[in-house]
């Protein structure tokens, strides 16, 4: 769990801070990189996991977060510049961040139970129905919000409109390769873990 939550918070921190100590005109070419680095990892991290997982047991694939983490900070620690906005921090939507939690959460379980069960069953529908709500209330705060997550009049602006809709269809493809795959070579093909991720490869 808490490196469920530390890998979610380094995705959006890796970009900020590109933002933060790159200009506009290099920012595209960090952030490329950055791409790059995560897309080579996507594929070589289900391969080197299953290994891990075949010759010592799946807690592993855990335990070598470990010292790769430590390292990573102690890195980061001594390299990395401070970098202070004035304006930073004056008017964080705590309650955005909160109701974005509360809907995506339920949905995530929907999804998750839906593995096991139909779609009408009460642990899949409800869990769904509810996030919708609570993120229909969350669209209703950014509105009014002083510093809001999401700036929704962003979207009035077709390029930015047509990008996310273009992120999101890739996003939907790539990630669900990613989880789904392995899956299926591992419970359908029968293969070994190790398998599993040369295949991914």
């Amino acid at each position: 769990g808490l490196q469920g939550l530390g890998g979610g918070a380094v995705f959006p921190i890796a970009l900020a801070g590109i933002a933060d100590l790159y200009p506009p005109e290099e920012r595209a070419k960090y952030g490329a990189l950055f791409g790059a680095v995560f897309g080579v990892s996507s594929v070589l991290g289900p391969l080197i996991g299953g290994g891990l997982t075949d010759a010592f047991g799946w807690p592993w694939i855990f335990f070598v977060n470990v010292p790769v983490g430590l390292v990573s900070f102690i890195v980061c620690w001594r390299l990395l510049p401070v970098v202070k906005h004035p304006e930073g921090g004056r008017n964080i939507d705590y309650v955005g961040a909160a109701l974005f939690a509360a809907a995506i959460g339920p949905v995530l379980v929907g999804l998750t139970n839906k593995q096991t069960a139909a779609w009408t069953d009460p642990w899949v529908l409800w869990p769904i129905v509810a996030g919708i709500a609570v993120l229909f209330v969350f669209l209703l705060w950014e509105r009014r919000a002083a510093d809001p997550i999401v700036r929704l009049d962003l979207f009035r602006n077709r390029y930015v409109s047509i990008s996310v809709a273009s992120m999101f269809l890739m996003s939907f493809g790539f990630f669900g390769a990613i989880v789904f795959l392995p899956r299926y070579f591992q419970v359908v093909r029968e293969l070994s873990a190790t398998a599993s991720g040369f295949n991914l490869l």
